[in-house]
């Protein structure tokens, strides 16, 4: 099982704080922002629940976020022992936290898998949202992996990371469908190692943090942008403790023609920073067979415990600040369009 929380904005199977998206715990009370407010487009605040007892809820959360896709397996339970199967979704008005279940076989409606995903259709000012990992957004979110001690008491050994799975999902993560093409690029945060329950999954990384999208080949799917690598060397990492909340500002473009240089560049921004790290990746094709505008979104998942407070995105460079939470901003080298941009969700 895996737990998240959110407060501006939730992803599955990870601990996301909202405005300030605070983990139960005694010691982490407020989120104070790194960075200024762009204008986000939209925020989840983490306080929402909603459709709780809907197994692989449509219209979930604050009724914008999908639990109905491939890479979800939500019964719509609230987590905690005694609420239904092990797993699930909790909030303390201020987090939300998700929680999966480690399973080492597969099934139906086990909680075994839980992922959201907000169509960007949601968002009337942002212009061709089909080309918005190309021509650039920001995503932002504080977040953390849940810690020992979490209320309800998690039913999986916390804290623990994940990686890049199915086609490039992660814990947040972008996805656009272009001319027949699914293109993903997604991050998780990580330790050193995750081991699934059944040994069947065992990514290695150099060091605790963010993780991405590796840098394999040149085209978007390309044989290795997947999933992360059970040799360490080969998965791309922004150092952090993972297990201290932080505030990331994340930037996504398409790169140069250089060879080697992967599909996309990452820039990322963490805890008031406003000098970035930057990532070369290879996006991931991987999709659950959306179509339409419902292809074109953002999501939270994951297959571990996280606690986030925030996100955002927007192709916008971090101005520091500190204010409360936010959520996510987008705006292309064009100016196509506008999602909400800023730092992640983290607590400090």
């Amino acid at each position: 099982m895996k737990t998240l929380k959110s407060l501006l904005l939730c992803c599955a199977a990870l601990a996301l704080p909202a405005l300030p998206w605070l983990d139960p715990m005694a010691v982490e009370a407020a989120v104070v922002p790194f960075y200024a407010d762009p204008g986000w487009n939209y925020i989840y605040d983490g306080s929402k629940t909603q459709a709780l007892g809907v197994a692989k809820a449509p219209f979930a959360l604050d009724g914008t976020w999908s639990a109905d896709n491939g890479s979800s397996e939500w019964d719509g339970s609230w987590r905690g022992a005694g609420n239904g199967l092990p797993g699930g979704i909790s909030s303390d008005g201020d987090i939300l936290t998700i929680e999966d279940a480690d399973i080492s076989t597969g099934g139906s409606l086990n909680n075994r898998k839980i992922y959201f995903e907000h169509t960007l259709a949601y968002e009337p000012t942002l212009s061709n949202p089909d080309t918005i990992v190309d021509s650039g957004i920001t995503i932002s979110f504080r977040a953390r992996l849940t810690q020992p001690g979490i209320q309800p008491a998690a039913e999986i050994a916390v804290p623990k990371g994940w990686g890049i799975f199915s086609g490039g999902k992660g814990m947040f993560g972008v996805h656009q469908l272009s001319g027949g093409q699914h293109t993903q690029i997604a991050f998780s945060l990580v330790t050193t190692n995750t081991l699934s329950a059944n040994g069947a999954v065992n990514y290695n990384f150099t060091t605790p943090g963010l993780t991405m999208n590796r840098l394999t080949t040149d085209t978007v799917g390309g044989a290795g942008s997947d999933t992360s690598s059970g040799t360490a060397e080969l998965n791309q990492v922004f150092p952090v403790d993972p297990n201290e909340f932080h505030e990331f500002w994340i930037t996504i473009q398409t790169n140069d023609a250089t060879t080697g240089n992967g599909t996309h560049t990452v820039s990322i921004y963490a805890d008031g920073s406003l000098t970035p790290t930057v990532f070369n990746v290879t996006a991931g094709n991987g999709n659950d067979g959306e179509s339409g505008t419902n292809a074109n979104f953002i999501a939270m998942g994951l297959n571990n415990s996280v606690d986030q407070r925030d996100r955002r995105a927007a192709l916008l460079h971090p101005v520091a600040e500190e204010r409360r939470g936010r959520w996510i901003h987008q705006r292309s080298r064009s100016h196509r369009g506008v999602l909400p941009a800023g730092p992640g969700s983290a607590e400090r």
